[in-house]
């Protein structure tokens, strides 16, 4: 779609009425209906024979087209080699925004506190941006998972020695070499679903992914 439609107008074949085609089944985008929808798209879905498959369908690629109508495009290193198409990823890139910002682990922090042993901090090797507010920091772990943690403030505009504003309890995955990624508390990294990979030379490969848009699921129940 060019731009945001305000209803669907779905064609299908009719289980219900010997299969004929019914090409007036309207399906209204979030916040419109007959009253006030002014931008129509024409849509025809074969295989589907049933009104309410046809509804469900039109609800998801509408949401699909108000949720995911961002496009993002960037080339990366091998690290693509672990997703796939449809994979859900995590972004950070200073275009996207300002205050984001990335780095990897040198050394890690592991005093015993009270007999446990607790990350306390990380070593990185190059400085972060500190944000106007709060930082968060995001650490991608060897099993896959990511671990976000607030960073204690100093007063200083860039670290490259930061600490928990509370200490992680101890992980092996957490160590030297894993990647971080740094921005505003909540906003340390964009949730978003891989769409297309074009492999480049020397184990590069440009990506193109959608927001994850977690809405079609809550809205919608996808």
């Amino acid at each position: 779609f060019e731009h945001k439609p305000h209803a669907l107008r779905v064609t299908f074949d009719d289980e219900d009425d010997d299969y004929q085609t019914r090409p007036d089944l309207l399906v209204y985008a979030p916040g419109y209906n007959e009253t006030n929808a002014r931008l129509f798209e024409s849509v025809s879905y074969p295989g589907i024979t049933r009104e309410w498959q046809a509804i469900r369908r039109a609800q998801r690629d509408l949401a699909i087209r108000y949720y995911r109508n961002k496009a993002y495009s960037l080339e990366t290193d091998t690290r693509y080699l672990v997703c796939e198409r449809g994979s859900l990823v995590g972004i950070n890139h200073v275009v996207l925004n300002s205050a984001h910002g990335f780095a990897s682990i040198r050394e890690v922090r592991r005093p015993v506190i009270g007999g446990v042993t607790k990350i306390t901090g990380l070593v990185l090797d190059t400085e972060i941006d500190m944000q106007p507010t709060t930082t968060g920091i995001a650490i991608s772990t060897d099993n896959g998972a990511v671990t976000v943690a607030t960073v204690a403030s100093t007063g200083a505009s860039r670290l490259r020695e930061i600490t928990f504003a509370a200490s992680l309890t101890d992980d092996a995955n957490i160590r030297e070499g894993c990647t971080v990624t740094c921005g505003a508390v909540g906003s340390e990294y964009i949730r978003a679903i891989v769409d297309d990979i074009q492999a480049g030379a020397d184990f590069t490969a440009q990506l193109t992914l959608y927001d994850d848009a977690p809405e079609i699921f809550t809205d919608y129940g996808y």
